[in-house]
């Protein structure tokens, strides 16, 4: 089968070969991608296209793997390109998101299937998996049959699949910016290494692994963090529950997400007066 990959970043790339690796021909976009996608696509084992008009005239399915506030305009774009095949998006995104997609995309005759991804990019497997939901989700898995990324397809039908990313990512994404933010008021306070040694008191090593932790996700995640907290944010609002929690937390990333475009690394002291910039 011929499936089109939206984009091949980390992740994406990773998500690619393991369609390649199940024996599919996998396509990429290459118009506006930087040379690092074109590395990751090559080392994939893609096939270069130019336009978005000239996958939709070649693929019979296309899977979404983007940043989650981009996740509905690239579905829009699929559609304005006349797309009529089969489009999973794996994006973390709310169940109203992925409800949303679903209504962009029907109308124009694309079969919509939900998806989720829990985990760093997979090297090896049963490391990484890819939930589903949906009524075409059965045969989706079998795009990825070869790993290392793992398939679940799970009942509940649209939304199902995004609900248990949020869920999943609420913890994982969601305590790593309450620690920043944590941090950050300990150290506007001058108590950050009295906090650090009863860390260390009762968690041997906890210090030293969450400053790494902080530091990572600023440089290299938190630009995209911040939509995703925003889409576990409506999660909660729409089950009910007080999501003040990760509204604070779309804030924290949003405030460190530029350090990403910094020259050269900066020190964990200079990360944390970001939080509390513009206060």
């Amino acid at each position: 089968m011929k499936v089109g990959i939206l984009n091949p970043g980390m992740m994406g790339s990773a998500v690619a070969k393991t369609m390649v690796n199940s024996g599919h021909d996998v396509y990429w976009i290459s118009a506006g991608r930087s040379d690092a996608t074109r590395q990751r696509a090559e080392t994939a084992g893609l096939h270069e296209l130019t336009s978005g008009a000239e996958m939709v005239n070649t693929v019979e399915a296309i899977v979404s793997v983007c940043p989650p506030h981009a996740a509905v305009d690239v579905a829009e774009m699929v559609v304005e390109a006349g797309f009529k095949g089969t489009y999973l998006d794996a994006n973390a995104i709310a169940p109203r998101t992925a409800h949303q997609i679903k209504d962009v995309v029907t109308p124009a005759g694309i079969d919509f299937i939900d998806g989720g991804i829990i985990g760093m990019p997979p090297t090896e497997p049963n490391t990484t998996f890819l939930y589903l939901s949906g009524q075409s989700a059965p045969a989706a898995a079998d795009w990825f049959s070869a790993g290392p990324l793992e398939t679940k397809v799970i009942e509940g039908g649209i939304g199902a699949a995004s609900a248990t990313k949020m869920c999943f990512a609420a913890n994982s994404k969601g305590y790593n910016a309450l620690l920043t933010a944590l941090m950050g008021v300990a150290h506007e306070l001058g108590v950050l290494e009295h906090v650090e040694e009863m860390w260390e008191h009762y968690y041997s090593g906890f210090p030293a692994q969450k400053k790494r932790a902080v530091k990572s996700v600023a440089y290299n995640k938190a630009w995209r963090f911040a939509g995703e907290m925003d889409e576990i944010a409506n999660t909660w609002e729409d089950a009910g529950v007080p999501n003040g929690f990760y509204t604070a937390a779309a804030e924290v990333y949003g405030r460190i997400g530029h350090l990403r475009e910094s020259e050269g690394e900066q020190t964990l002291e200079e990360v944390l007066n970001e939080v509390k910039k513009n206060q």
